[in-house]
């Protein structure tokens, strides 16, 4: 009977419940304040005419972040069309430099205007493209991806239609 109580009482626990879903009420102006792409998309699917107030408020924390990790020399590089291996030989070309490598995201479409995204990234970028110049991350993409078709030369690797092996690999 013990036993059967304490797994009761584990599976009432245990389950998760149901979140209400609170939507900001409109101010005197008829305005709704949002902080978010997701509560910007809920809001506009319910009345697309809605009087929207928006507030970012991610994106000066990770102007704040960024500014802090170059201060301490952690610079990130974030590279955007990198296959599964690449971004593994771009921190090995970048490692001299005292910097990481990451896979950085972007989207087809924006956020609405007032939110910003990718505010750290941009800001890394800033200063990476301030410190060594315009074409310096191009430049070690392309030798992290010269160093990857070298040491893996069964695996084809194109780019615009053409297998680099032919470039990179002598025969």
């Amino acid at each position: 009977m013990k036993n059967l109580t304490i797994v009761i009482l584990i599976i009432l626990l245990g389950c998760e419940k149901s979140q209400k879903v609170v939507t900001a009420k409109p101010d005197s102006n008829g305005s709704i304040k949002i902080y978010s792409w997701e509560e910007y998309e809920k809001v506009i699917r319910k009345n697309p005419k809605q009087k929207i107030e928006i507030i970012d408020t991610i994106c000066p924390f990770e102007i704040k972040k960024a500014k802090l990790d170059i201060k301490k020399n952690k610079l990130v590089l974030y590279s955007y069309d990198c296959i599964a291996g690449t971004l593994d030989e771009l921190n090995i070309v970048i490692k001299p430099y005292g910097m990481i490598a990451k896979e950085g995201k972007r989207t087809c479409t924006g956020p609405p205007k007032g939110l910003n995204y990718f505010c750290y990234e941009d800001v890394m970028s800033k200063e990476i493209e301030d410190r060594y110049g315009q074409n310096w991350i191009d430049s070690m993409e392309r030798t992290a991806i010269k160093n990857y078709v070298i040491k893996n030369p069964s695996k084809p690797y194109f780019e615009a239609g053409k297998d680099l092996r032919d470039e990179y690999i002598k025969k």
